[in-house]
């Protein structure tokens, strides 16, 4: 009797788990094609046995797809001065640097204040003209056409982000329509408006490339909904179509922090991967899961774990990837950089494409010179020069010093440099054309100051200028 007490209480468990699994798929709203395979893996999970290693693998495979951002975005601030003051604030010197990116972001930006433009095709005047006022109101810059030929002559004549047609027209009805606007105007989405639906009519306007169909009377909610997200998906795809930046200079010239100042700005997430040696293309792309401990590409982990879709991602040290028998790691970055293909990047874990067309792509490298040709193309390279040593002292004065007087506790006391002294740092102590071994100095005098602070019976005898004799002494 214990047995079978205990096997009820199993099912019991079992069925519990694969609701709540089913209701986690039902508050998700998947992509459609996501969805499909979600549900059948999990049509699959109900006739396996809870006790086998299959099972926790099918587990583990539909939480990971239900727990990636499909939908989440980040609205990008578009206040272009910002985006300067930002930049200014936190980089001194790199002019020409900050010029392009601010070229870049100017245009990114426009693509996103460019109003959205909405044609309406119906034969019936009210529907018409209803709608027209909907979406004015709405802030949609909207033309309309009394019929298919008259919307034809439009889409001709002007670039639209949407078309909204009826389907029952005389002369040109809304499927003739759809499918001569799509050689016209292959970008533009179509929705399908009617009040005859049928499953036919509905799969042939699919077919055709209709984005959504709906029946009359219209639920504005709802086309208000699936407007908001055409938009969205359209200035995505606009702002993918752009350069990828391949910051290249030598270390500690401010490449990562541009990125950071960059992510800042746009109110992104950023991310910042390291490629330094990494060999295997399976990092970036995956395990299949097939093999045991299989698991998603790095790419996609990262995506997973800001919980956004579109985050500033820093590949650092582009030119430091390797390759061995475990394939070709840059050739997958051939797909991620490539606008044309990052939108249906598949990770063979997830084994479903995944749209990084929304992503901000930022290369770093050292040197450009070692990047295979493919790659290169694929990228916009902006050189980081070396820092003057001008550039150098104003650097250490309002933002090395400041920075490392407060980690090191000597804010208070606020010994002063003197522009010499910072002068025989940079000349004496370091070499290179970035600021770590600057500020790496720079560190090493607070933390002796801050010793003899400690030592000094009287802190106020501990110095309080620092000239080129106490740094002598220190370093």
């Amino acid at each position: 009797m214990v047995f079978f007490k205990k096997q009820r209480e199993d099912d019991s468990a079992f069925d519990d788990d694969l609701l709540d699994i089913r209701q986690a798929i039902d508050k998700a709203k998947l992509p459609e094609e996501v969805d499909v395979v979600v549900r059948k893996e999990l049509e699959r999970l109900e006739k396996t046995d809870p006790s086998t290693a299959e099972y926790s693998i099918a587990i583990n495979y539909i939480d990971y797809l239900i727990s990636l951002p499909w939908h989440h975005f980040t609205e990008d601030n578009l206040d272009f001065n910002r985006v300067e003051e930002i930049l200014e604030k936190t980089h001194y010197g790199l002019t020409h640097v900050k010029e392009r990116v601010l070229e870049y972001l100017a245009v990114r930006t426009l693509c996103q204040l460019k109003s959205f433009r909405i044609l309406v095709v119906d034969d019936e005047d009210i529907a018409r003209t209803n709608l027209e006022y909907v979406l004015k109101k709405d802030g949609y810059e909207v033309d309309t056409a009394i019929n298919g030929i008259e919307a034809l002559e439009r889409v001709k004549e002007n670039e639209y982000d949407l078309i909204l047609t009826d389907l029952k027209m005389e002369k040109l009805d809304g499927l003739q329509l759809l499918e001569e606007a799509k050689k016209i105007a292959p970008h533009s989405e179509i929705i399908m408006i009617t009040g005859y639906a049928t499953v036919t009519s509905a799969v042939d306007a699919m077919k055709k490339g209709a984005a959504y169909y709906m029946a009359k009377p219209i639920d504005l909610k709802k086309l208000r909904e699936t407007i908001k997200l055409i938009k969205k998906k359209k200035r995505h795809l606009q702002m993918a179509k752009g350069p990828i930046l391949c910051f290249s200079g030598p270390p500690g010239t401010g490449k990562t922090s541009i990125g950071r100042a960059i992510a800042e700005a746009l109110e992104r997430k950023f991310v910042r991967l390291s490629l330094a040696g990494l060999r295997d293309e399976s990092e970036l792309r995956g395990h299949r899961r097939t093999y045991a401990g299989a698991m998603p590409g790095r790419i996609i982990h990262e995506i997973r774990r800001m919980s956004v879709k579109n985050p500033v991602f820093m590949l650092d040290e582009i030119d430091k990837i390797g390759q061995d028998f475990r394939g070709d790691a840059a050739s997958v970055l051939l797909e991620i950089l490539d606008p044309e293909q990052n939108s249906h990047f598949v990770d063979y874990y997830l084994d479903i494409p995944f749209n990084l067309s929304g992503v901000m792509f930022i290369a770093t490298a050292n040197i450009v010179d070692r990047l295979p040709p493919p790659l290169l193309d694929r990228l916009e390279v902006i050189n980081f020069p070396g820092y003057t040593e001008a550039e150098k002292t104003k650097i250490a004065r309002y933002y090395l010093i400041p920075r490392q007087l407060r980690e090191h506790g000597l804010s208070n006391m606020r010994p002063q440099f003197t522009d010499k002294a910072i002068v025989k740092i940079i000349r004496e102590y370091t070499q290179e054309a970035g600021l770590r071994n600057l500020e790496r100095e720079i560190a090493t005098i607070c933390r002796k100051l801050a010793r003899l602070c400690l030592k000094e019976d009287d802190k106020n005898q501990c110095p309080m200028e620092v000239d080129e004799a106490v740094v002598e002494k220190l370093l």
